[in-house]
């Protein structure tokens, strides 16, 4: 009977375990969604500055020749829709088919992250180019097929917007197939670039053609299967040379998230390159949240001093774990920090939770209230139930 009791508890918790572990991976995957939406969020408004869209197109246009000028650019609506199912052609079967068509319009709408127009000069004449950009914290290994579908939807959007002009204008054509297809010989269409901008420091591992994401390799095939080619920018494959070909803040970003990982380089970029005392508050949010920093941005702060950022980190690791408790240090930062971060961070902790069960609640509820591990905290409950009289100086010791 007591064997049975036993082995029913040893199946109780490993059951409970099971439940903690998926509640945690719940946990960390809802924050990781979250601060992935905070990365879209900071990465896209830092490139609608247009001295920042600017430099990533002379960069990877013009080798880093300021050609491209930012009062040349024009925000456009970035939601792009096009009629890419349907057809544009003007014939008997039009009005049956008008319903189907405007169903295709709206599912094939997207939302491009930045886009602009570009109007400049070239040989005497104005020249208009279409560009946009895709910011990616991740690796997206089908953005070969997304850049595409923005780019034919973009075209798709051009000829209906000339289809239309010609119909509002009575403009039939000259021969049938210009009446038919409400394009005409001489229309022509502003070309468009896209360019994808990595902001992590990890490889990108993913596709960088059409060509490479088909089953088929067969290079007969492909030479009769038109290509598509991903523009990318990745911190990780550019050289200290090439960084340097960029002529905004967009050097020290680019620069900052390549070497994140790399404690030693990272220090002497910072102390090194003078733009790190006085970095724009934009840029540097995005170094915050692309690279994990812990960098302390105050309200109305407008230029960040990169450089005493990184002495603060270093001095104040045991305050800033007993501070924040919970906080968790970047991968770049925590060598910087000193080993006294994980005991403050346990003090604060063990006290917290020990006014928590003195107050008679539960540590399910008291995990959830300090945003805790329940694990961590059943832990400490069980602590303080053994060594009742012990500090919790004393408790922290027991808790490696």
């Amino acid at each position: 009977m007591k064997s049975n009791n036993v082995l029913h508890k040893i199946h109780m918790l490993q059951f409970l375990e099971m439940i903690l572990k998926k509640n945690q991976k719940i946990r960390i995957m809802k924050g990781e969604k979250l601060h992935t939406g905070k990365k879209d969020i900071v990465t896209k408004r830092y490139m609608q500055d247009n001295a920042i869209f600017a430099d990533v197109f002379n960069y990877l246009l013009y080798g880093g020749i300021q050609m491209i000028k930012s009062e040349q650019l024009k925000e456009l609506d970035t939601t792009v829709a096009g009629n890419v199912l349907g057809s544009s052609e003007t014939d008997e079967a039009d009005v049956v088919k008008n319903k189907q068509r405007n169903r295709a319009e709206i599912l094939t709408k997207k939302v491009r992250d930045n886009f602009k127009s570009l109007i400049t000069m070239a040989d005497d004449e104005r020249v208009y180019l279409l560009l946009g950009i895709e910011n990616q914290s991740e690796t997206h290994y089908a953005m070969p097929i997304r850049n595409m579908m923005y780019d034919a939807m973009e075209y798709s959007r051009q000829v209906e917007e000339i289809v239309n002009r010609h119909r509002g204008k009575d403009e039939h054509g000259n021969n049938r197939g210009e009446f038919l297809s409400g394009f005409h010989k001489e229309d022509k269409l502003i070309p468009v670039i896209t360019i994808v901008v990595s902001f992590t420091p990890e490889k990108w591992d993913g596709p960088l053609t059409l060509h490479e994401m088909l089953t088929v390799q067969d290079e007969a095939t492909l030479a009769n299967v038109d290509d598509y080619r991903l523009r990318l920018i990745s911190p990780y494959d550019l050289t200290d040379e090439e960084l340097d070909k960029f002529h905004t803040n967009l050097r020290e970003v680019l620069s900052y998230i390549k070497y994140s990982k790399d404690k030693t380089k990272l220090c002497e970029l910072v102390n090194r390159n003078k733009n790190f005392q006085e970095l724009d508050r934009d840029a540097a949010m995005v170094i915050n949240y692309c690279t994990g920093s812990e960098i302390e941005i105050d309200e109305g702060e407008e230029k960040i001093n990169m450089c005493k950022a990184h002495e603060d980190i270093k001095r104040e690791g045991f305050e800033e774990g007993r501070e924040a408790g919970r906080a968790e240090m970047c991968k770049a930062h925590e060598d910087i920090k000193r080993e006294g971060f994980e005991e403050g961070r346990y003090q604060k902790l063990i006290e917290q939770t020990r006014k928590k069960k003195v107050k008679g609640i539960t540590a399910h509820d008291a995990a959830e209230a300090l945003e805790e591990l329940e694990a961590t905290v059943i832990k400490i409950y069980t602590l303080l139930d053994e060594y009742p009289d012990k500090a919790d100086t004393e408790l922290v010791v027991l808790m490696y």
